[in-house]
């Protein structure tokens, strides 16, 4: 079809990194037009068009493409692909896939992912690399362990023990015959490599703290359990909030929530879902189980909670352990953390807990 001169209501976009390929429908949903072009072209071509629907899956580059759609003045509406996929007819390839879009963003119960501003992805993008580098220091430190262990050279656990013990091994092996020379060899340019990794953390974390310091992340840090990484985390997460209604949707874009399979009025909960940022999750908890621990400690010395978050957070502990209450903590710090997004100004303003 080669009706491109006629205005359409949507238009679906599958974005790719060499060729777009565009399906619009009329008000009626019927198709008027479909067109594949280059990115480069796509913004003087969809300017060109009067204020439309444009629907986008969430994938690489996605954000720049909704900011970029959205300053010519489009109602850009960004979803993930497994929505898509449930209005794709036949098989999978770009012109259904842009097909399939142009329908779902149309339709009033698909949700819709929250864009990214630049600010947003700019902490996103440092965490993303500090994470990589942290993957890769332990990717090298795991194998020279299972090398050393190879040639009957046990190593603890532990990166701290290794980086602190690992030279000294190998020099003591130099004088030895358990370890060929050339294996040595190479071993000493794999520690080189790990010490660049182990500077390139240190590099992340000052950016990190320095991002941290800037008045949203501030606030989240007054939230028992939000240091530096996870507040930095959260923002180029949620932003400012908008798109979540309330404090357990966003607990449960971070899959924090128990899953449901629910039937005949019978309430089944299972484990969490786990779904959304695998590692923005996993901080979160961890920064609860933190609080958990340290508040435990100082229980067994006669020191109460310093407020009611933590004494609700021990007696989670107390019935469920501290996995489970670890994971209930951080669903806890999670919807504290929307509402620090969405107002300005809000800060957590610890409560005493109440005597029993």
């Amino acid at each position: 079809m080669t009706h491109t001169n006629k205005n359409p209501s949507t238009i679906g976009i599958d974005l790719a990194k060499n060729i777009f390929y565009l399906h619009a429908l009329d008000a009626q949903g019927e198709t008027l037009w479909t067109k594949t072009m280059r990115p480069q072209n796509a913004t003087v071509f969809l300017g060109g068009f009067k204020p439309c629907i444009i629907g986008i899956e969430a994938s690489g580059g996605s954000h720049y493409w909704h900011r970029t759609f959205t300053s010519l003045g489009h109602n850009v509406r960004m979803i993930t692909p497994q929505r898509a996929k449930a209005f794709r007819e036949g098989q999978k390839n770009d012109k259904n896939d842009a097909e399939a879009i142009a329908h779902a963003v149309t339709n009033k119960q698909t949700r819709l992912v929250a864009p990214k501003a630049i600010e947003q992805q700019e902490v996103s993008s440092i965490n993303a690399m500090r994470n990589l580098q942290i993957r890769q220091r332990t990717q090298m430190i795991n194998h020279v362990r299972g090398t050393l262990n190879e040639y009957g050279i046990p190593c603890k656990k532990g990166a701290y023990w290794f980086e602190t013990h690992i030279e000294g091994i190998l020099q003591k092996e130099t004088d030895g015959e358990s370890l060929p020379d050339v294996v040595i060899e190479g071993l000493l340019t794999q520690i080189v490599t790990l010490k660049g990794y182990k500077e390139n953390i240190k590099k992340f974390d000052q950016q990190i703290l320095a991002l941290s310091e800037e008045e949203t992340c501030k606030r989240l840090k007054t939230v028992p359990g939000i240091g530096p990484v996870v507040s930095t985390m959260l923002y180029g997460h949620g932003g400012k909030g908008t798109h979540y209604k309330t404090g357990s949707d966003f607990a449960a874009s971070l899959g924090l929530v128990p899953r449901q399979y629910s039937t005949g009025g019978k309430q089944i909960h299972g484990k969490i879902t786990k779904r959304g940022n695998i590692g923005l999750r996993a901080n979160t908890i961890h920064g609860a189980r933190s609080v958990l621990s340290a508040a435990n400690n100082k229980r067994k010395t006669g020191v109460p909670p310093e407020n009611a978050l933590i004494a609700w957070g021990l007696q989670c502990y107390d019935r469920m352990g501290m996995n489970r209450a670890s994971v209930a903590l951080a669903n806890k710090m999670s919807r504290i953390a929307w509402k620090i997004l969405k107002i300005p100004g809000e800060v957590f303003i610890p409560s005493k807990p109440q005597a029993a």
